[in-house]
């Protein structure tokens, strides 16, 4: 299973891996972005050459370049019309009302946690989406 995480903090986006990868070992490929124009050309790449996408997607929405909310814009039209097979989590320290909303808002988007991200969730993570 492709996990990508799109954050633009280096030790989150580590110990989320770490985390991934001591939950499922040798069975997550995870995959690590600082924004989402990282993300998003990455993912434009492997459908142009029919390789394998990111299953699950946990997006920050503060990011330099291209935040959270502009990769969801650029990515859902592509998703859809593409009848891509992935879940995006919104992962991020914000805990504005208006920023929860607007996430529960896009029905692509299937859930808002707030960082700290726990194994708990990693692991139910696991669970929900391996092949």
């Amino acid at each position: 299973m492709k996990v990508a995480i799109i954050d633009d903090n280096l030790v989150f986006r580590k110990l989320t891996k770490i985390a991934f990868e001591h939950v499922a070992p040798g069975k997550v490929d995870v995959l690590l972005f600082e924004n989402g124009k990282e993300a998003i050309d990455h993912i434009k790449e492997h459908i142009e050459k029919e390789l394998q996408v990111p299953k699950l997607i946990l997006l920050d929405l503060n990011m330099p370049i291209m935040d959270g909310w502009d990769f969801l814009e650029e990515m859902l039209p592509i998703k859809n019309d593409r009848q891509l097979d992935l879940v995006i989590y919104i992962v991020s320290s914000s805990a504005d009302e208006d920023d929860i909303k607007r996430a529960k808002n896009i029905s692509d988007v299937k859930g808002y946690i707030i960082k700290p991200i726990d194994i708990n969730q990693i692991t139910q993570f696991v669970s929900d989406f391996m092949e």
